[in-house]
């Protein structure tokens, strides 16, 4: 397939019926955590920026997303690692950041007191202001937020954070304290803005053998965050979904008991998405699956078989409880044919 699908007119009401569990909207949704901007690029013949929402919108009406991600202004200082990716075979990138496993700018103590602190009460939201105007009919905003465990580690470097753990737990707390006053400020103010129909955190959790630290540590130090952002959410009728790398099965409790209403992105290597909607399918709504290494290397015809697997499975009894989306994002090393392929597929 040589071209997306036509545009379609949005309906976010689709998607909050699935989050919600309140029965099966008429077609299998689709979202995606986002669209690299070299895709995005390719697609509509011009330059994309993803965090730049007004940039991204024509992209996201033309694909036929129902919604649209969008993050505050909160901007924290990282130790990024840049590589020239133009010799990768069949990737649309010509560079590649990596956090820095080793390093970063928290650290230390020392550093952690010479780093330039936002103040919560000072986030601003000028993209959602920037977007929502211009909006159609049935499109919603996401309002993303990273979660306080990505952002810590991140900017610990998760050696530094581990090894910190255990040698001196205090400056951990610390560190997770600040940040997450930061989180939850971001997500408050997100969800208060116009056109917003959903909260979506993004906080890598794990590797394939299971959660990073501890299920007591994430109890202490991240979930109470979950918690915090659920209940602001529930009052203003706003579901939350949380994206998570890694195998979370021995979580997936702690996540329902947080408040969180759809869970992301479901690995079909580590994620048998049939069984966790039978297990907890009247509990959470269940996003991904579609293996990104299958939109990398696959054939078309392979990645359309495998939506067909999730759309039976969200049309097994009871119907609805899934939406359709990537493992994770389109990277800029999918192949175009094989993301159009499972956009057209969604749509039958």
């Amino acid at each position: 397939m040589k071209a997306p699908p036509p545009p379609r007119q949005p309906n976010f009401n689709d998607i909050r019926q699935s989050l919600l569990r309140q029965g099966c909207p008429e077609r299998c949704p689709v979202m995606e955590l986002h669209v690299d901007d070299e895709i995005a690029s390719a697609v509509m013949g011009r330059p994309i920026d993803k965090m730049d929402p007004v940039s991204l919108l024509p992209f996201q009406v033309r694909m036929g997303y129902d919604a649209i991600p969008v993050f505050s202004d909160l901007v924290l200082p990282g130790n990024d690692v840049e590589t020239d990716a133009s010799a990768e075979t069949g990737s649309l990138a010509t560079r590649r950041a990596f956090t820095n496993e080793q390093d970063g700018p928290l650290a230390t103590r020392e550093r952690y007191e010479a780093f330039p602190w936002p103040d919560p009460a000072r986030i601003t939201f000028s993209k959602f202001a920037a977007v929502g105007p211009l909006l159609p009919d049935g499109m919603a905003i996401l309002a993303r937020a990273f979660g306080p465990f990505a952002l810590t580690t991140w900017r610990m470097g998760i050696q530094p954070f581990c090894m910190a753990l255990v040698d001196d737990r205090p400056f951990v707390e610390q560190v997770f304290a600040r940040i997450s006053e930061l989180v939850i400020a971001a997500a408050r103010g997100g969800m208060a803005q116009m056109r917003v129909g959903a909260v979506w955190i993004s906080d890598d959790l794990g590797f394939n053998s299971g959660p990073f630290i501890a299920p007591a540590d994430l109890r202490k130090l991240v979930f109470p965050v979950y918690a915090e952002i659920c209940r602001e959410a529930r009052r203003r009728d706003l579901p939350v979904l949380l994206h998570s790398c890694g195998n979370l099965h021995t979580i997936i409790p702690d996540l329902i008991a947080c408040g969180i209403s759809g869970f992301h992105s479901l690995p079909p290597n580590l994620y048998d998405l049939a069984r966790l909607k039978a297990d907890w399918g009247d509990r959470l709504c269940f996003l991904g699956n579609i293996d990104v290494d299958l939109l990398a290397r696959g054939s078309p015809e392979a990645v359309r078989r495998a939506v067909r697997n999730v759309k039976d499975i969200w049309r097994a009894d009871p119907a609805g409880g899934i939406i359709l989306s990537s493992s994770n994002s389109i990277t800029n090393y999918c192949r175009l044919e094989n993301y159009f392929a499972m956009m057209d597929e969604a749509r039958k």
